[in-house]
């Protein structure tokens, strides 16, 4: 590997992480505001909106700075993203969720 191919992957890695810590973060804001007032999303939609988010979180900087172009990707490049992100979803969803 070139340098910066390794810098382009660790840029990759750290944007991953810090998605995930941005969206953890912003769900858990909403479902405390959100949970006080009343019914929430069903569990299905709950866990597709924070694994979208989390998606579009990670997918729009591998864009901007052009490590990866999502308009290029197969359906298998979008399902090898989408599934580990609706996992992600489906875990946080579940720990949210987990002290009612």
């Amino acid at each position: 590997m070139r340098a910066c191919q390794i810098r382009a992957a660790g840029r990759s890695s750290l944007s991953g992480i810090a998605a995930g810590i941005t969206v953890g973060t912003a769900a858990g804001l909403l479902h405390q505001v959100l949970g006080r007032r009343g019914p929430s999303l069903p569990p299905p939609a709950e866990v597709a909106l924070i694994g979208a988010a989390a998606m579009a979180l990670s997918d729009v900087p591998l864009w901007l700075l052009g490590i990866s172009d999502p308009a290029s990707w197969t359906p298998k490049d979008w399902a090898s993203d989408a599934v580990p992100h609706l996992l992600y979803g489906a875990v946080t969803y579940a720990v949210l969720h987990s002290g009612r």
